[in-house]
Protein backbone atom coordinates (compact mmCIF):
# COMPACT_ATOMS: atom_id res chain seq x y z
CA UNK A 1 0.00 0.00 0.00
CA UNK A 2 1.14 3.32 -0.39
CA UNK A 3 -0.22 6.80 0.34
CA UNK A 4 -0.65 9.49 -1.81
CA UNK A 5 1.82 12.89 -1.15
CA UNK A 6 0.74 15.95 -3.23
CA UNK A 7 1.42 19.72 -2.68
CA UNK A 8 3.98 22.52 -3.36
CA UNK A 9 7.35 22.61 -2.30
CA UNK A 10 7.55 25.17 0.44
CA UNK A 11 11.38 26.08 -0.63
CA UNK A 12 10.57 26.59 -3.94
CA UNK A 13 7.68 28.75 -3.33
CA UNK A 14 9.89 31.07 -1.19
CA UNK A 15 13.00 31.13 -3.19
CA UNK A 16 11.87 30.54 -7.04
CA UNK A 17 7.67 31.67 -7.32
CA UNK A 18 8.30 31.53 -11.26
CA UNK A 19 9.42 27.65 -11.38
CA UNK A 20 7.18 26.43 -8.12
CA UNK A 21 7.48 22.30 -8.10
CA UNK A 22 4.58 20.48 -7.26
CA UNK A 23 5.44 17.12 -5.52
CA UNK A 24 2.87 14.03 -6.55
CA UNK A 25 4.63 11.35 -5.41
CA UNK A 26 3.25 7.94 -3.79
CA UNK A 27 5.41 6.80 -0.80
CA UNK A 28 4.81 3.32 1.24
CA UNK A 29 2.21 3.44 4.18
CA UNK A 30 3.49 3.71 6.96
CA UNK A 31 2.86 3.27 10.90
CA UNK A 32 3.66 6.68 11.69
CA UNK A 33 1.86 8.82 9.03
CA UNK A 34 4.92 11.44 8.58
CA UNK A 35 6.66 11.14 4.64
CA UNK A 36 9.61 12.67 3.99
CA UNK A 37 9.58 13.72 0.13
CA UNK A 38 11.96 15.66 -2.28
CA UNK A 39 10.87 18.04 -4.89
CA UNK A 40 13.21 17.64 -8.33
CA UNK A 41 15.56 20.19 -7.07
CA UNK A 42 16.20 18.11 -4.09
CA UNK A 43 14.20 20.20 -1.94
CA UNK A 44 13.25 17.76 1.47
CA UNK A 45 9.83 18.53 2.71
CA UNK A 46 8.13 16.80 5.96
CA UNK A 47 4.49 15.58 5.34
CA UNK A 48 2.07 15.04 8.19
CA UNK A 49 -1.12 12.86 7.27
CA UNK A 50 -3.93 14.33 9.27
CA UNK A 51 -5.55 11.18 9.77
CA UNK A 52 -5.80 8.76 12.91
CA UNK A 53 -4.79 5.15 13.20
CA UNK A 54 -8.23 4.05 13.41
CA UNK A 55 -8.86 5.82 10.42
CA UNK A 56 -6.72 4.46 7.85
CA UNK A 57 -7.30 0.69 8.90
CA UNK A 58 -10.93 1.49 8.03
CA UNK A 59 -10.11 3.66 4.93
CA UNK A 60 -8.03 0.50 4.09
CA UNK A 61 -11.37 -1.67 4.62
CA UNK A 62 -13.58 0.37 2.51
CA UNK A 63 -11.24 0.36 -0.49
CA UNK A 64 -11.01 -3.67 0.00
CA UNK A 65 -15.25 -3.75 -0.32
CA UNK A 66 -15.00 -1.52 -2.82
CA UNK A 67 -12.37 -3.81 -5.34
CA UNK A 68 -14.29 -6.68 -4.44
CA UNK A 69 -12.19 -8.13 -1.78
CA UNK A 70 -14.78 -8.88 0.72
CA UNK A 71 -12.57 -11.44 2.97
CA UNK A 72 -10.01 -9.00 3.45
CA UNK A 73 -11.79 -6.44 4.22
CA UNK A 74 -12.98 -7.65 7.45
CA UNK A 75 -9.91 -7.90 9.78
CA UNK A 76 -9.61 -3.48 8.72
CA UNK A 77 -13.02 -3.05 9.78
CA UNK A 78 -12.56 -5.00 13.27
CA UNK A 79 -9.00 -3.16 14.00
CA UNK A 80 -10.39 0.16 12.85
CA UNK A 81 -12.82 -0.14 16.08
CA UNK A 82 -10.05 -1.79 18.14
CA UNK A 83 -7.85 0.92 17.94
CA UNK A 84 -10.40 3.30 17.94
CA UNK A 85 -10.90 2.45 22.06
CA UNK A 86 -6.74 3.25 21.82
CA UNK A 87 -7.88 7.26 20.34
CA UNK A 88 -10.81 7.39 23.12
CA UNK A 89 -8.37 6.25 25.91
CA UNK A 90 -6.18 9.19 24.94
CA UNK A 91 -8.87 11.42 24.83
CA UNK A 92 -10.13 10.54 28.17
CA UNK A 93 -6.91 10.80 29.59
CA UNK A 94 -5.44 14.18 28.21
CA UNK A 95 -9.04 15.49 29.12
CA UNK A 96 -8.13 14.71 32.51
CA UNK A 97 -4.10 16.52 32.09
CA UNK A 98 -2.92 12.88 32.32
CA UNK A 99 0.89 13.31 30.55
CA UNK A 100 1.79 11.54 27.05
CA UNK A 101 5.00 9.51 29.11
CA UNK A 102 2.48 8.27 31.87
CA UNK A 103 -0.27 7.52 29.14
CA UNK A 104 2.20 5.68 26.88
CA UNK A 105 3.79 3.86 29.79
CA UNK A 106 0.76 2.33 31.16
CA UNK A 107 -0.77 1.83 27.27
CA UNK A 108 1.99 -0.60 26.87
CA UNK A 109 0.55 -2.86 29.73
CA UNK A 110 -2.57 -3.58 27.57
CA UNK A 111 -1.37 -2.73 24.07
CA UNK A 112 -1.33 -6.60 23.78
CA UNK A 113 -5.10 -7.28 25.17
CA UNK A 114 -7.86 -6.28 23.15
CA UNK A 115 -9.81 -7.02 26.10
CA UNK A 116 -7.89 -5.01 28.80
CA UNK A 117 -8.23 -2.07 25.91
CA UNK A 118 -12.30 -2.54 26.01
CA UNK A 119 -12.53 -2.76 29.49
CA UNK A 120 -10.58 0.30 30.16
CA UNK A 121 -12.95 2.56 27.67
CA UNK A 122 -15.88 1.11 28.78
CA UNK A 123 -15.18 2.42 32.52
CA UNK A 124 -13.43 5.64 31.07
CA UNK A 125 -16.69 6.54 29.24
CA UNK A 126 -18.89 5.34 32.10
CA UNK A 127 -16.94 8.06 33.87
CA UNK A 128 -16.73 10.94 32.01
CA UNK A 129 -20.77 10.54 30.77
CA UNK A 130 -22.23 8.63 33.80
CA UNK A 131 -24.11 6.44 32.14
CA UNK A 132 -23.65 3.13 30.38
CA UNK A 133 -21.44 2.77 27.44
CA UNK A 134 -22.36 1.64 23.17
CA UNK A 135 -21.24 -1.96 23.29
CA UNK A 136 -20.67 -4.11 19.97
CA UNK A 137 -22.97 -6.49 19.39
CA UNK A 138 -20.74 -9.91 19.80
CA UNK A 139 -22.76 -11.53 16.86
CA UNK A 140 -22.29 -8.91 14.44
CA UNK A 141 -18.86 -8.54 15.20
CA UNK A 142 -16.75 -10.67 17.23
CA UNK A 143 -18.68 -14.43 16.02
CA UNK A 144 -18.84 -12.98 12.15
CA UNK A 145 -14.68 -11.82 12.37
CA UNK A 146 -13.99 -15.11 13.51
CA UNK A 147 -16.37 -17.03 10.87
CA UNK A 148 -14.36 -14.84 8.13
CA UNK A 149 -10.36 -14.91 9.95
CA UNK A 150 -10.79 -18.60 11.59
CA UNK A 151 -13.23 -20.72 9.86
CA UNK A 152 -12.27 -19.31 6.07
CA UNK A 153 -15.59 -18.03 5.11
CA UNK A 154 -15.84 -15.74 1.99
CA UNK A 155 -18.62 -12.89 2.82
CA UNK A 156 -20.58 -11.62 -0.05
CA UNK A 157 -20.95 -7.87 -0.70
CA UNK A 158 -24.04 -7.41 1.54
CA UNK A 159 -22.75 -8.96 4.39
CA UNK A 160 -19.56 -6.83 4.34
CA UNK A 161 -21.29 -3.69 3.78
CA UNK A 162 -23.86 -4.38 6.75
CA UNK A 163 -20.56 -5.03 8.73
CA UNK A 164 -18.71 -2.05 7.47
CA UNK A 165 -21.93 0.32 8.26
CA UNK A 166 -22.17 -1.66 11.40
CA UNK A 167 -18.61 -0.10 12.57
CA UNK A 168 -18.51 2.95 10.82
CA UNK A 169 -22.34 3.93 12.79
CA UNK A 170 -20.85 2.45 16.37
CA UNK A 171 -17.37 4.53 15.59
CA UNK A 172 -19.28 8.04 14.89
CA UNK A 173 -21.91 7.31 17.51
CA UNK A 174 -19.20 7.26 20.36
CA UNK A 175 -17.47 10.34 18.81
CA UNK A 176 -20.67 12.53 18.11
CA UNK A 177 -21.10 11.96 21.84
CA UNK A 178 -17.71 12.77 22.56
CA UNK A 179 -17.62 15.73 20.69
CA UNK A 180 -20.48 17.61 21.37
CA UNK A 181 -18.00 18.57 23.91
CA UNK A 182 -15.16 21.56 23.08
CA UNK A 183 -13.01 19.92 25.65
CA UNK A 184 -12.65 16.51 23.68
CA UNK A 185 -12.29 18.50 20.11
CA UNK A 186 -9.54 20.44 22.41
CA UNK A 187 -7.37 17.14 23.46
CA UNK A 188 -8.03 15.43 19.79
CA UNK A 189 -5.87 18.19 18.36
CA UNK A 190 -3.17 17.83 21.16
CA UNK A 191 -3.45 13.84 20.66
CA UNK A 192 -2.45 14.73 17.18
CA UNK A 193 0.56 16.95 17.41
CA UNK A 194 1.82 14.97 20.10
CA UNK A 195 5.33 14.36 19.14
CA UNK A 196 4.61 14.52 15.32
CA UNK A 197 5.87 18.22 14.79
CA UNK A 198 8.99 18.12 15.84
CA UNK A 199 11.26 20.14 13.60
CA UNK A 200 14.38 18.44 11.92
CA UNK A 201 17.14 20.91 11.00
CA UNK A 202 15.93 22.86 8.18
CA UNK A 203 13.12 20.74 7.23
CA UNK A 204 10.20 22.04 6.44
CA UNK A 205 7.03 20.43 7.86
CA UNK A 206 3.49 20.57 6.22
CA UNK A 207 0.33 18.46 7.06
CA UNK A 208 -1.81 16.88 4.60
CA UNK A 209 -5.93 16.10 5.36
CA UNK A 210 -7.13 13.81 2.93
CA UNK A 211 -11.26 13.18 3.56
CA UNK A 212 -11.69 9.92 4.59
CA UNK A 213 -14.94 7.81 5.95
CA UNK A 214 -14.87 8.80 9.44
CA UNK A 215 -13.40 12.17 8.97
CA UNK A 216 -11.52 13.35 12.38
CA UNK A 217 -10.08 16.31 10.54
CA UNK A 218 -12.66 17.22 7.80
CA UNK A 219 -16.07 17.58 8.22
CA UNK A 220 -18.31 19.54 10.87
CA UNK A 221 -16.66 19.34 14.52
CA UNK A 222 -19.62 17.60 16.22
CA UNK A 223 -19.89 14.94 14.00
CA UNK A 224 -23.61 15.61 12.77
CA UNK A 225 -23.43 15.30 9.42
CA UNK A 226 -21.28 11.73 8.89
CA UNK A 227 -23.80 9.48 6.65
CA UNK A 228 -22.83 6.34 5.95
CA UNK A 229 -24.02 6.38 2.46
CA UNK A 230 -23.19 10.03 1.70
CA UNK A 231 -19.70 9.45 3.17
CA UNK A 232 -18.99 5.88 0.90
CA UNK A 233 -20.15 7.93 -2.28
CA UNK A 234 -17.66 10.32 -2.14
CA UNK A 235 -14.90 7.91 -1.56
CA UNK A 236 -16.33 5.57 -4.70
CA UNK A 237 -16.47 9.10 -6.84
CA UNK A 238 -12.89 11.03 -6.04
CA UNK A 239 -9.29 9.96 -6.51
CA UNK A 240 -7.97 7.65 -3.53
CA UNK A 241 -5.15 8.92 -1.33
CA UNK A 242 -4.48 5.18 -0.69
CA UNK A 243 -3.08 3.47 -3.58
CA UNK A 244 -2.76 -0.19 -4.11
Amino acid sequence: MKVNVKSMCPECNRTNRDNSQLIDVNVPLNESGIYTVECSFGHKTRHIMGVQHFEVLFELGIMSLLDGYYRESIPNFTAAYERFYEYCIHLFLIKNNVGVKERKATWKRVSNNSEYQAAAFYYMYLNEFKEVPPEVDQKKIKAFRNKVVHKGYFPQEEETLEYARYCYEYIVGILQKMFSNEEFRVSSFHFDVEGRFSQEEGLDTTSIVPITMIGTQTGAQDFSDRDFDERLDYIKNHKRWIIK
